[in-house]
């Protein structure tokens, strides 16, 4: 049996491996980043509805989880942080206050948008109360969707939360449409 056959040989005997431009995380790249991200998912949000294969719409549902875990990374986390730190709070996980899967949920059905998906809720939690959601069944679902703080107050009654500049949370009141009216997102 024969693995590589002449032409393969001379297609690759004199590849070199490019040496790509380290890429630093400035506001151009953060924007670059985010437009990317926006445009992929609305390609694959396209293509959903006329994929046939039950195996071709769980990749494209992947493709968008992926597409947005990474806008939270790099356009979130990486650029401004949270949208909400726990107060006093010091050791701390990037968390999402609304679980991603819910968030993604919401964007495959077509009740929210991208952009509104790109800026849901994000807080700094304490590793200890992040690691507490998780071990308690919450880490991946929240008790409600509307009262979206549910998922910390029902565990953690005694907790602060404020926004990442500072201003303090009223956690009984403080609703999605306030969350995005206040970081400036249209809905």
């Amino acid at each position: 049996m024969q693995i590589l056959t002449e032409p393969l040989l001379e297609r690759i005997s004199d590849y070199t491996l490019p040496v790509y431009t380290r890429v630093e995380y400035n506001n151009d790249s953060i924007v670059e980043t985010a437009q990317y991200f926006k445009e992929r998912i609305e390609e694959l949000l396209v293509l959903l509805p006329s994929a046939d294969h039950e195996r071709r719409q769980q990749l494209i549902r992947s493709d968008v989880e992926i597409a947005l875990r990474e806008y939270h990374k790099y356009c979130i986390e990486i650029r401004e942080g949270a949208h909400y730190v726990e107060v006093g709070a010091t050791d701390t996980d990037f968390e999402h206050v609304i679980p991603v899967r819910l968030i993604l949920g919401w964007l495959l059905d077509g009740r929210i948008t991208v952009e509104e998906a790109f800026n849901a809720p994000t807080c700094y939690l304490s590793k200890d109360k992040h690691a507490e959601l998780g071990r308690l069944g919450w880490g991946k679902s929240t008790p409600s969707a509307k009262d979206f703080w549910s998922r910390y107050t029902q565990v953690f009654p005694e907790i602060q939360i404020e926004t990442c500049d500072g201003h303090k949370v009223d956690l009984s009141t403080w609703a999605l449409p306030k969350h995005y009216a206040y970081f400036k997102i249209s809905t």
